[in-house]
């Protein structure tokens, strides 16, 4: 993520030759553009990426989802958290 007192921008570095070289995918943003921070990253059940950040507009925790192994994210969407003022972690539960 890159964080400047007027934007927060939430990105994901991937590499497709186990490390050697990294690519940045797209800038994720919500609607009201690119406020959200610090991508907390989990494979759905059915295969999707998904990412958990922080936003600061609006003051929730946001969700965007990458259809092809985080190359690309679609837009971020609030949840109904509450941003938290600090990092989002995530956790698989044994249930899945």
């Amino acid at each position: 993520s890159v964080e400047t007192h007027r934007n927060w921008t939430a990105f994901v570095d991937y590499s497709e030759d186990a490390g050697r070289t990294w690519r940045r995918s797209n800038p994720i943003g919500g609607p009201s553009g690119f406020h959200q921070i610090q991508p907390a990253l989990f494979r759905a059940g059915n295969g999707d990426i998904v990412a958990l950040m922080r936003s600061r507009n609006p003051l929730k925790v946001c969700r965007a989802v990458s259809y092809d192994g985080g190359r690309t994210w679609g837009p971020a969407e609030p949840t109904g958290v509450a941003n938290p003022s600090a990092g989002v972690d995530v956790v698989r539960v044994r249930d899945g």
